[in-house]
């Protein structure tokens, strides 16, 4: 079963970077490099058996996908998969990780509960992101210019975090009202309502 988890995410890696190898952003950066370390005239060298065009094109498409794998960092579902990311080592793994954060949990209650420190950078994502109900993958996927607004607006601290929550679910309710679809649908709910049922007699 966890050999067939790990073939599934690298089926999904490989989907991911073969589709930032469409995007022009990443295709034209991979290519230019490509050009600079001399990677796509190696390709078209013919060498000692002749290179069909096809050939040579798979080739270059290789070359483009691996300097996107070794320069975008991706995070979340699609990133890179790893061994100790696997259920059976996540469960193998348990007992060690439930005594880190027993650890992990102390020092923050000794020093910043109790010695009152200040929270640093670090700390005050961690905050953040639980206030937002976010998994780690989630959180790191986002852009980091999203965490620098999170931290300027110091959400961290919960009065903060409410008036950033409020704003968001102001912002949604506008765009949804604009939004023609949702307006169908509201319609559509307000009319027919979901599943209504009628009873008739025979």
């Amino acid at each position: 079963m966890w050999n067939q988890q790990f073939f599934s995410w690298w089926n999904s890696y490989d989907k991911t970077i073969s589709y930032l190898a469409t995007v022009p952003k990443y295709r034209i950066q991979a290519m230019e490099i490509a050009k600079q370390q001399g990677l796509l005239r190696k390709a078209k060298e013919k060498g000692r058996n002749k290179k069909s065009k096809e050939e040579v094109r798979d080739e270059e498409e290789n070359i483009i996908k691996n300097i996107i794998k070794s320069k975008v960092d991706i995070k979340g579902g699609y990133q890179k998969p790893r061994m100790r990311d696997l259920l059976l080592f996540q469960i193998l793994f348990a007992p060690f990780h439930l005594c880190s954060y027993i650890v992990w949990y102390c020092r923050w209650v000794y020093n910043f509960n109790i010695k009152g420190k200040e929270y640093g950078e670090e700390e005050r994502l961690y905050i953040i992101r639980k206030s937002m109900k976010m998994s780690k993958s989630q959180f790191d996927s986002l852009e980091d210019h999203q965490k620098e607004t999170f931290l300027k607006r110091e959400l961290w601290i919960k009065e903060n975090y409410e008036v950033y929550k409020q704003e968001q679910e102001e912002e949604l309710k506008k765009r949804l009202a604009n939004d023609p679809r949702w307006k169908r649908y509201r319609r559509w709910m307000k009319n027919e309502g979901p599943g209504r049922l009628t009873f008739v007699d025979d």
